[in-house]
């Protein structure tokens, strides 16, 4: 019956094409009416920039976190009224977090088909669900490099192959389905923290591509001039991955790992959004709940409880001054207070021995429960489940100056929970039409052994970039 299940699921996604959708297909669409049938364009930027922070371990040292350059190619293509293309191509090289490193990647990739009120979208491309401006709780399924040294957010954004499809109902109205058929994990904030010198990461593995474990989505849209209004729902694997023993090699002399390899692991969850955006005059009201539950059959300890968020935000634009003020909130359904720490992954592990009586020597069973439960107290930490109830607020200011000359920017973030705390201002510099220099700064803070605490030291950082578009 389950084959049956999943072949229903790919027929109804096969036969239900992508149409008029939100953020980059729009952006695409948009760019499509600049091609005449059986036409093309070509976009590119060429990228420099230099990141450098404080070296915490060297008292009044600044070294460089990132230097690099990198290169874009965007290529449209039309083919008459019922097809079009369109890919990307990146080139990224450089030094990054002690390493030198090169890339090549295409970041998207896919073909579209136009068919009246139905249109598919089949490859590689960037998906996002949610409108929400700083945290998209919908958004469960769109991986994100959220080390990626860009002060632009877009770049954070990774592509991931799937079967993406919109049925117009009518003007106001749009249904749209996605299908995940290939696992894309985000790339952890912790790539560039360092870990004690016995703990390694394996890289992620892909896992077997049967239709059984692939994912799949459904958004409803509904826009009128009094408000708009998305409902989604989402079965599949989430975008970040949990972290899990792999093999352990442990000293019984000293009591004390020599070596701990760590999985990637995902796991499968539901997740249902409601989006709600409301303009009156020059102000935007927006609203956005998700809800969130791994599947039970997934009973394993890292897989994170039950949670419901919700994010509420305003927005004011001016001629020259945008402004976005908000609330983030999370309730952890049956949420248990976690027994365990992090101290394993902050060199502030007191052994094993500590853990038994004098004298004793653990079973190898009681050895992997003590570090297993350092690790799901670690990927609680991470998905901010190490409390019953969440509390953040959020802003941002925007402004244009001299002629759209120059343009500022200041987002920030306080969790008053966790007790972390983002900045990241900018200052953009519009030299040409095509030439611009930015610079700004790139700061997190939380308290002691919290995740901004462990990435902030990696990450905090000013930085400059040219950038360069045709």
């Amino acid at each position: 019956m389950r084959k049956y299940y999943w072949g229903f699921i790919f027929l109804l996604l096969s036969l239900t094409p992508e149409g008029i959708g939100q953020g980059l297909f729009e952006q695409a669409q948009q760019t499509d009416t600049n091609i005449e049938s059986n036409g093309y364009n070509l976009n590119g930027f060429v990228r420099s920039a230099m990141y450098a922070g404080a070296d915490d371990d060297v008292e009044e040292k600044i070294y460089l976190q990132s230097l690099y350059s990198q290169f874009g190619l965007s290529a449209g293509v039309k083919a008459g009224t019922y097809g079009a293309a369109y890919a990307e191509f990146r080139t990224r090289t450089g030094f990054e977090f002690d390493q030198r490193f090169s890339s090549f990647e295409l970041r998207e990739g896919y073909a579209d088909l136009y068919t009246g009120p139905f249109d598919i979208r089949a490859g590689k491309q960037v998906l996002s669900w949610g409108k929400s401006s700083f945290i998209n709780p919908s958004d469960q399924f769109s991986p994100q490099d959220l080390t990626f040294r860009s002060p632009d957010m877009d770049d954070l954004r990774m592509g991931t192959w799937a079967l993406r499809t919109n049925l117009l109902i009518n003007s106001s109205s749009t249904l749209q389905a996605i299908w995940i058929p290939v696992y894309q994990p985000s790339v952890l904030m912790i790539e560039p923290f360092s870990f004690p010198e016995y703990i390694d990461i394996n890289a992620y593995e892909d896992r077997s591509a049967y239709l059984s474990e692939s994912s799949f989505g459904f958004r409803y849209d509904l826009r009128s001039s009094l408000l708009d209004v998305q409902f989604s729902y989402f079965n599949g694997y989430r975008n970040t991955p949990a972290i899990a023993i792999d093999s352990l090699h442990f000293n019984f002399s000293t009591f004390e790992p020599e070596k701990l390899f760590l999985d990637q692991v995902p796991y499968r969850i539901h997740s249902a959004g409601l989006n709600i955006t409301v303009p009156v005059g020059s102000y935007l009201f927006r609203t956005e709940t998700a809800w969130m539950k791994a599947f039970s059959n997934e009973n394993v300890a890292f897989t994170p409880f039950p949670e419901l968020s919700y994010t509420f935000e305003i927005e004011q634009s001016g001629s020259n001054v945008t402004v976005i003020a908000g609330y983030y909130g999370k309730y952890i359904i049956d949420f248990e207070k976690s027994e365990g720490n992090v101290s394993l992954i902050t060199n502030d592990f007191t052994g094993i021995a500590d853990k038994v009586p004098p004298g004793a020597v653990p079973e190898p069973d009681v050895i992997e429960d003590i570090l297993s439960g350092q690790i799901n107290s670690f990927n609680r930490l991470y998905t901010y489940q190490e409390e019953e109830f969440y509390h953040a607020v959020y802003a941002s200011a925007s402004v244009s100056m001299f002629h759209d000359l120059v343009d500022l920017e200041i987002p920030g973030m306080y969790n008053f929970t966790s007790e972390e705390f983002s900045f990241m201002p900018s200052l953009k510099f519009n030299i040409t039409d095509g030439l611009a220099l930015r610079t700004g700064a790139y700061f997190l803070s939380g308290k002691n052994s919290s995740l901004f605490d462990m990435i902030g030291p990696a990450l905090n950082a000013g930085y400059v970039l040219l950038d360069i578009k045709f």
